[in-house]
């Protein structure tokens, strides 16, 4: 694929990474508001409140994943255009889901996890860095996964009751 193509390519599967952004967002609060809804509406008398709960808490964790794993292919995106706008004009033999898989390879998604979590310890900053707060997607991660945080703790509030 020669280098205008293969740019086009690139630049289109990273222009999709933010409409799963979008959607990941809407499904995560709109699965959890059906929960309480149909707890509303239908299993108020029969079942504890810890349910409607703990499902919240699984489906935030499950939100939370998927944020990491849209960060992962958003940031190979970014990078395989990057390494097809560094090649020389008159390049011919570029292969963009190849280099994207290369990239994707590359990815921690632990050390990502634990830096949306924890930044890079400086000195000035004890944990979290300002930049993770400018960051929409990071700052969806801490989102979701705080969710669950919430969600858990109110499960088990709702258990022990």
């Amino acid at each position: 694929m020669d280098k205008g193509k293969a740019h086009e390519v690139a630049v289109k599967m990273f222009q999709l990474e933010g409409d799963r952004w979008a959607k990941n967002a809407l499904g995560l609060l709109g699965a959890v508001f059906s929960i309480f809804f149909a707890y509303g509406r239908a299993f108020r008398n029969e079942l504890s409140l810890f349910w409607p709960f703990a499902l919240s808490a699984g489906v935030s964790f499950a939100a939370a994943l998927i944020a990491l794993s849209i960060r992962a292919t958003t940031d190979a995106w970014r990078s395989t255009i990057c390494c097809i706008e560094h090649t020389p004009p008159g390049a011919t033999d570029l292969r963009p889901f190849d280099t994207f898989a290369e990239f994707l390879k590359q990815h921690k998604y632990w050390k990502d996890a634990t830096f949306i979590l924890c930044g890079r310890p400086r000195k000035k900053d004890k944990c979290w860095p300002k930049d993770v707060l400018f960051s929409v997607t990071r700052l969806h991660v801490v989102l979701a996964g705080l969710a669950c945080l919430l969600f858990a703790v109110a499960a088990w509030h709702f258990a022990c009751v």
